[in-house]
């Protein structure tokens, strides 16, 4: 159970450290192009 508890943690900091910063990248650069297009 305590090898289960391990990996399910290394995986959310996995996912933490490397997914949400892409997604936060994504979304930031698609608010830009959601701005562009209303502001040119």
């Amino acid at each position: 159970m305590l090898i289960i508890h391990i990996c399910a943690k290394v995986s959310l900091t996995l996912v933490e450290s490397y997914i949400m910063p892409l997604l936060v990248k994504n979304y930031k650069k698609g608010i830009a192009q959601t701005y562009l297009l209303f502001f040119k």
